[in-house]
């Protein structure tokens, strides 16, 4: 995605772990915690996450996370969770 980068990989506990991260590519401390600060709230909006269990989530701030309007974040998360297989619609 051009905003964002998406990890996906299994683990043995029961639940989804999300985890976030912007390197200093995206910007200073400002614009790294603004990053995720978006990515978090993406992955909040997503209410099917709590009935997965056993996912470790990355998100990897790209630069142009920081401009690029919340409602085509959005889209891109869906699409990109269609393609790792998370959600079917």
């Amino acid at each position: 995605m051009p905003a964002f980068v998406i990890q996906l990989a299994n683990n043995e506990t029961e639940a989804v772990r999300v985890g976030y991260t912007a390197s200093k590519k995206v910007g200073g401390a400002v614009q790294r915690n603004k990053a995720k600060r978006r990515m978090r709230e993406l992955i909040r909006k997503e209410a099917f996450l709590s009935s997965q269990t056993g996912k470790d989530i990355v998100m990897i701030a790209r630069h142009s996370i920081l401009n690029y309007d919340f409602q085509k974040l959005s889209q891109d998360l869906h699409q990109a969770l269609q393609k790792l297989g998370l959600k079917n619609n």
